[in-house]
């Protein structure tokens, strides 16, 4: 009766326009209007453990407390100020979400919480929905510490604080691990991250057409747990950090079952591969590195051509080799670091052959973009190298023409002349 009496209470106070509540307390001043029959059913069926009603209007005033009786000359249009008492005890009209949050802990229990309002969200536990999203959240985080707990390896409370404390271990891990404590918490700072999916925890529980491997993936959650968890910082919230990494964790507990048959880690995978694209791309780039000193010396051979001008004709042949002999030693390293890139280029296939990967549609995905950004970089440089080739043959030809031009123009003369000769048969 007392539930229902509270749950009567907090429609009145919704009925009323939801006045200010100050000091466990409400005042209401104006007709009670459409609000007259139930605040007189609260009135005659009065329940001091939860509220007291101390009414005034006209010449009279009566109350609760002293147990009067419902007033007779009271109607729907009379005005009236109206002070509720909400006396603290099991029946609590609470100012807001994050006040519930630091004086109750029943969310953090996952337990049911009772006959308890919230002010500012307008909420009363036990009621189906919710328009507040943080409420929402709340009851969310409340439920995924239920099924956590129904995970861990072992399970106490925390003598001072009367938190759950969930304890994780490894236990098919020949290497030592050390255990994973979470001490879940519900604090304004968990709401505010994105609501966790529950419907994970369905799967994980309920047997179906994979019922043989119900257990695994339960030890797969808990090694998942451990994983996201294992580098966290002891002074970090591990609780906030799970539900911060919901994705991750996830991502890791689906990559782990799936691929348990094979014994690795999804985790470990993972990082093997980013190793391996941060290796390749390193070669990769080291590909121009080892050139780049001798790319250096081909604007000095451009300027020979200037040279050539301003000396004698043995002078002139000396200049022209030397440009000669720099240009084939920068082209035969430029040619010698396109087949050392031709070589890690078919090592990219080799080196992300997980082929256990392919039982994890999140690793594979992860490999095959590693590799096609990969291809892409050895493309691209590869472009670039045919083009410093190219540049390379270019100081030798413009030193050569030079050359021709200043010490021997009658040739000039007759590749022109060979040259009209062909245009005009081309012609006729």
């Amino acid at each position: 009766m007392s539930s229902i009496y509270f749950e009567k209470l907090v429609k009145f106070y919704r009925g009323l326009g939801k006045p200010s509540v100050i000091n466990c307390s409400f005042e209401y001043r104006g007709q009670l209007a459409n609000q007259f029959d139930i605040f007189k059913e609260l009135w005659d069926d009065a329940d001091q453990s939860i509220a007291d009603f101390d009414l005034s209007f006209e010449s009279c005033s009566c109350g609760t407390l002293y147990e009067d009786s419902f007033p007779g000359d009271l109607t729907s249009s009379t005005d009236i100020t109206l002070t509720v008492s909400l006396p603290a005890g099991d029946f609590r009209f609470i100012e807001s979400l994050e006040d519930f949050l630091l004086i109750d802990n029943n969310l953090n229990t996952g337990r049911c919480v009772e006959n308890v309002y919230l002010v500012k969200e307008d909420f009363l536990f036990g009621e189906v929905d919710s328009a507040n999203e943080q409420v929402l959240k709340a009851l969310q985080l409340s439920c995924f510490i239920t099924e956590i707990y129904d995970l861990a390896n072992y399970n106490d409370h925390v003598e001072h604080s009367g938190l759950l404390k969930l304890v994780f271990i490894d236990t098919g891990n020949s290497k030592k691990t050390s255990p994973i404590v979470i001490e879940p918490r519900i604090t304004i700072e968990s709401i505010s991250f994105p609501m966790v999916d529950l419907a994970i925890f369905k799967s994980i529980k309920e047997n179906g057409i994979d019922n043989a491997h119900i257990q695994e993936k339960q030890a797969m959650f808990r090694v998942s747990i451990i994983e996201v968890l294992k580098d966290v910082d002891e002074s970090q919230d591990k609780f906030n950090f799970l539900i911060e990494q919901w994705e991750l964790l996830k991502e890791t507990y689906y990559g782990n079952f799936e691929c348990y048959l094979t014994n690795f880690s999804f985790l470990k995978q993972k990082k093997e591969a980013a190793e391996n694209y941060m290796t390749v791309s390193s070669k990769i780039s080291g590909t121009l590195s080892s050139i780049s000193g001798k790319l250096f010396g081909l604007p000095i051979s451009f300027a020979v051509a200037v040279a050539i001008l301003k000396v004698d004709k043995f002078e002139s042949i000396l200049a022209l080799l030397g440009v000669a002999i720099t240009s084939l030693l920068i082209a035969l390293t430029i040619y010698d670091q396109k087949k050392v890139l031709k070589s890690i280029m078919d090592s990219i296939d080799a080196l992300f052959s997980h082929t256990k990967a392919q039982r994890s549609g999140e690793l594979a995905e992860l490999i095959s973009k590693h590799k096609e950004n990969l291809y892409s970089q050895a493309r691209g440089l590869d472009v670039a190298m045919v083009f410093l080739l190219i540049i390379s043959a270019l100081p030798v030809m413009i030193s050569l023409g030079v050359y021709i031009f200043k010490f021997h123009p009658s040739l000039i003369s007759r590749f022109h002349y060979f040259i009209d000769m062909f245009m005009t048969q081309l012609l006729k």
